[in-house]
């Protein structure tokens, strides 16, 4: 054991040399070396390459998360775009309905039925009114309100004024005899496709609305003395002389470098400024240099009508100039909080 002997094969030629034995357990021996080094790093490459694999193919199948944000972003401005189109495309059916529905003509049935019947499903019949003895005419029809009853069924709520025309034996003053007449309908609206409406009731007439009831807050703080409020008057007297009655360069004098200038745009005389009504002045607590003033002035347009305005004036006091930073309408139920 332990010796690795070649035989001589037959028919070898003789006299050549007889290879020796090898003893594989002498010191004179070397055992081929494995090569593990080299196989260990074959298995880490593999394992980067089929990482690296894996890692492309999962980012390639998972969504880019700023991709699928914008995405679903565009996605829901273009379904609110959509639901903005439909209730714009619903109510002005419903507006040209009405005008058509509230308008008649004396003796102009067949006229009537021509113009309500395009927007009226077939069920509905009007043939069974009698003919006018009488014109009424919608001067004004205007949507306030739309519900939705259904996936495809739309409550249209339409305030019309209608002007009603006496019949022909009232005599040649007809202006004088028409009567003007608030009202208001519910008009049922089925969607029948993209851009495909139609009425498909009989409207219902309803109260007309109005008569809220709001109990506006007043606004309170500290008020400026008397020589205060004096001094300001006089800086908004000037003022508004010029915003109604000039250009914009003489108002640009009176506004604070935060002003937004657009929202001063001189009226170049379109009004005029009769009178300043009411002013009240109020001191911010937490910045004593800034002033809300509250306005109550009359104009007048060219017919010489005298026209009541309001609004509420934010001052900055800067070096015994009083500046205006922001002007805005209404006097109550302001967002300003002046230690209240």
């Amino acid at each position: 054991m332990g010796f690795l002997r070649r035989t001589k094969p037959d028919g070898d030629a003789k006299g050549k040399r007889e290879p020796q034995a090898i003893d594989i357990n002498s010191a004179k021996y070397i055992k081929p070396q494995k090569d593990t080094g080299r196989k260990v790093l074959r298995v880490i490459l593999w394992a980067v390459l089929i990482f690296i694999f894996a890692s492309g193919t999962l980012a390639l199948a998972r969504p880019d998360p700023v991709g699928e944000m914008q995405r679903r972003q565009d996605t829901f401005i273009r379904q609110q775009q959509e639901q903005e189109n439909l209730l714009f495309e619903i109510t002005s059916f419903a507006q040209n309905f009405a005008q058509e529905y509230l308008s008649y003509e004396a003796g102009r049935i067949d006229d009537y039925i021509r113009r309500v019947s395009p927007f009226v499903s077939n069920h509905l019949t009007f043939s069974g009114i009698q003919n006018f003895r009488h014109t009424a005419r919608a001067t004004y029809v205007q949507a306030y309100r739309v519900e939705q009853y259904s996936a495809n069924q739309y409550d249209v709520f339409i305030r019309a004024i209608i002007e009603y025309l006496p019949g022909p034996a009232a005599g040649t003053d007809t202006e004088a005899a028409i009567e003007r007449e608030t009202t208001a309908l519910k008009v049922p609206v089925r969607v029948l496709a993209p851009g495909a409406y139609i009425v498909e009731d009989y409207p219902v007439f309803i109260a007309v609305p109005g008569g809220y009831l709001h109990n506006p807050v007043p606004f309170s703080g500290q008020e400026v003395d008397r020589t205060v409020n004096a001094e300001i008057e006089r800086v908004l007297v000037n003022f508004l002389q010029i915003y109604y009655e000039h250009n914009q360069t003489r108002i640009d004098f009176f506004l604070s470098p935060r002003a937004n200038n657009a929202a001063f745009r001189a009226l170049n005389g379109r009004y005029t400024f009769h009178r300043l009504d009411n002013l009240r002045s109020f001191r911010d607590p937490e910045r004593p240099d800034h002033i809300l003033s509250l306005v109550t002035i009359t104009i007048l347009d060219r017919n010489g009508q005298q026209l009541t305005q309001r609004f509420n004036l934010l001052l900055h006091h800067d070096d015994d100039r009083y500046l205006i930073v922001d002007k805005d309408t209404r006097v109550v139920d302001l967002r300003y909080n002046f230690g209240r």
